[in-house]
């Protein structure tokens, strides 16, 4: 998302045991900002800057404020949700803290004490957060120690993926959020399955919209054996943005007037929502494919690589049998299956962003600026085509 400042942010998605999202955390890609005092004013504008409906939909939104926002003397950022204020250490020393906090929550903000590790001025505090977020750097048994204890003062606690424990071992007692993606686990050896018939008309739509020529009469024969997509597409194309003066009622004109591209990328965000019941997980799949087209936009298979990487973690399809139904071409095959080659490569550094591993991604040797820029960018793209995809079919057309 562009701001007038050369400041760029992370989205980390904050859920619970269930993996089911609560908010985000909107952090400036610079951890070391915050600390900035010359470039607050800066860093200011920019949170004023963000489309946090687009960034976020209707989740709360985590954000470190400045103290100039904290003591009421710069606007905060508007939201439809609700929006947390993580007080960092140096906030909360302040003499006056006490009283802005008071005065935040009767605004009706929530506030999570950052940093947290059980210090007599932290638990002193405790009375005016809602949230407090453990220190990273805890062992899993000091976490365990310091989340009960928080816990059993009425606050919510979060924590980081590194100390939570949370997808390879035992839930850490007193945790109730964790902060990172919820996608994110080890890789593991994914066996073989039979494809649903839905799965098989989609992949083969997708194989033929990704051809050089584009069978406009053999794409709308297999998506006219889906009614519920021949619906989807046929309110993508009528919907006010594409500013026709006449309604589109065939499937074959909308391909043509859509483009395959915007076509094969609602096939595939409406193959994932066909199992995928939480927004946010489609939203994640689907930002990967934009963000690997941003990434690579000489790859015309770059979209489909990222999102059907994405898809076969979702769905538990060994991503050849995905490369082999697609019938995708060699340099995107190389890619998918066996990362390799540059767009393997691009692949690499923005799976690595959606695990906040900085230094993976740089290890790719892609900037992870680039990175960050393209990830954000592409988010709120990834909210319409989500919003779109799990649409009730024949709503609204």
């Amino acid at each position: 998302m562009n701001v007038d400042t050369d400041i760029t942010f992370s989205r980390l998605p904050m859920y619970d045991a269930a993996g089911a999202v609560t908010g985000y955390f909107i952090t400036p890609s610079s951890p070391g900002l915050i600390l900035r005092h010359d470039r607050h004013p800066e860093l200011e504008h920019a949170y004023l800057e963000l489309d946090l409906p687009s960034i976020a939909h209707d989740r709360t939104v985590f954000l470190v404020p400045t103290p100039r926002m904290v003591a009421g003397e710069v606007a905060l950022p508007r939201h439809a949700g609700r929006v947390a204020l993580v007080i960092t250490p140096t906030v909360l020393a302040l003499p006056d803290a006490p009283e802005h906090l008071t005065r935040l929550r009767r605004r009706g903000y929530l506030l999570a004490l950052d940093l947290y590790r059980a210090t007599e001025t932290q638990r002193a505090s405790l009375e005016h957060f809602t949230h407090v977020l453990l220190d990273q750097n805890l062992t899993t048994e000091e976490a365990a120690v310091i989340a009960t204890g928080a816990a059993d003062a009425g606050v919510v606690v979060v924590a980081p993926r590194l100390v939570s424990g949370w997808g390879h071992e035992a839930p850490v007692p007193g945790v109730s959020m964790l902060l990172g993606s919820p996608n994110v686990g080890p890789v593991v050896e994914l066996g073989e399955r039979d494809l649903l018939p839905n799965e098989i008309s989609c992949l083969e739509a997708v194989r033929l919209l990704g051809e050089d020529e584009v069978d406009i009469e053999a794409v709308g024969h297999v998506l006219g054996a889906d009614p519920a997509l021949v619906l989807r597409v046929l309110r993508l194309v009528n919907g006010a943005a594409t500013g026709l003066s006449q309604r589109v009622d065939s499937v074959r004109r909308a391909i043509v007037l859509l483009g395959p591209g915007q076509v094969q990328g609602l096939v595939m965000a409406s193959l994932v929502a066909s199992t995928v019941d939480q927004l946010d997980n489609l939203w994640l799949l689907i930002a990967r494919g934009i963000t690997c087209e941003r990434l690579a936009p000489e790859h015309d298979s770059a979209y489909t690589v990222g999102l059907l990487s994405a898809l076969s973690t979702e769905r538990g399809i060994p991503t050849q049998i995905l490369a082999e139904r697609t019938r995708l071409s060699n340099e995107a095959y190389d890619a998918l299956v066996l990362g390799e080659g540059p767009l393997g490569t691009v692949l690499r550094a923005v799976i690595a962003h959606e695990r906040n591993d900085l230094e993976t991604v740089a290890a790719t040797g892609i900037s992870v600026d680039a990175v960050t820029r393209a990830y954000f960018d592409a988010i709120p793209e990834a909210l319409d085509a989500v919003l779109t995809a799990l649409t009730p079919a024949g709503a609204e057309l």
